[in-house]
């Protein structure tokens, strides 16, 4: 009873060890230049590909003083820890 349970909850909530490992590779594997234009601007996170945005814990923009424009300051998931849980 408690196994199909568990069974019908996994199932729901689309829970599965190939997907948790699918997840903890893109991290691992990731490559934080994939989020940057040839210019060296930030592109769209529309443009960015389903392993690249699965990389991104946080985006934060920040106006800069006197109408310099926007910086954003990107944070990524513990890519050292990733790989750890991919061994």
């Amino acid at each position: 009873m408690i196994a199909k349970l568990s069974t019908r909850i996994l199932d729901k909530m689309e829970l599965s060890a190939e997907r948790t490992l699918r997840e903890i590779a893109r991290i691992a594997y990731s490559d934080t230049r994939k989020l940057y234009n040839e210019d060296g601007r930030l592109k769209p996170m529309a443009d960015w590909d389903d392993d690249t945005a699965a990389a991104v814990a946080s985006l934060e923009t920040v106006e800069l003083p006197d109408g310099q424009g926007r910086a954003h300051k990107i944070k990524t998931w513990d890519k050292g820890a990733a790989l750890e849980k991919a061994m």
